[in-house]
C-alpha cells in the first residue's frame, strides 16, 4: 500500500505542476494502476524501463488544451486508513472517477460492477478523461 500511496501522491504533484513525464520504481500494483489510468484516458503512455539494475515505470501524463487531464487526485485509502466498499455500495459513489483494489485486481467502479466485486477505494480523480 505504501508504494501505491507514493505513486498517487507523486502523480498528483506532477499533474499540479504541469509536468509531462514522471517515473517511479516498479511495483505490480503501481503498474496495474497506471495501466488502468492509461486505458481510461488520464495518461498517454506507460512504459517499463530498466536502468542500472533498477526497474522503473515511466508515465506520460495526458494534457487537454495545455492543462493536465488529472485536475485533482485525492487518496481515499492510505497505509493507516482503509476505505472499503461493498458491491451494493458502488452505485452510491459520487460521479468522480475511482480506482478500487479488488480480489480481481485494480479496477474502476464500472469494471468492479461488471465483475460483481467490492474492495478498497484507492483514490478519487477529478478530471476530463477521453471518455
Amino acid at each position: 500500500m505504501l508504494r501505491l500511496t507514493l505513486f498517487f501522491s507523486k502523480l498528483k504533484n506532477y499533474a499540479r505542476k504541469g509536468e509531462t513525464f514522471m517515473f517511479i520504481e516498479f511495483s505490480k500494483p503501481c503498474y496495474r494502476a497506471a495501466c488502468v489510468l492509461r486505458d481510461e484516458g488520464f495518461l498517454d503512455d506507460v512504459h517499463i524501463r530498466r536502468c542500472n539494475n533498477h526497474v522503473f515505470i515511466w508515465l506520460t501524463l495526458r494534457f487537454s488544451m495545455d492543462l493536465p487531464v488529472i485536475q485533482d487526485l485525492q487518496l481515499e485509502s492510505t497505509c493507516s486508513k482503509s476505505v472499503n466498499v461493498q458491491l451494493h455500495e458502488l452505485h452510491a459513489l459520487p460521479s468522480s472517477f475511482y480506482l478500487i483494489s479488488t480480489s480481481k485486481g485494480i479496477l474502476t467502479v464500472k469494471q468492479a460492477l461488471l465483475k460483481q466485486v467490492g474492495g478498497k477505494i484507492l483514490c478519487r480523480i477529478n478530471g476530463k478523461s477521453k471518455f
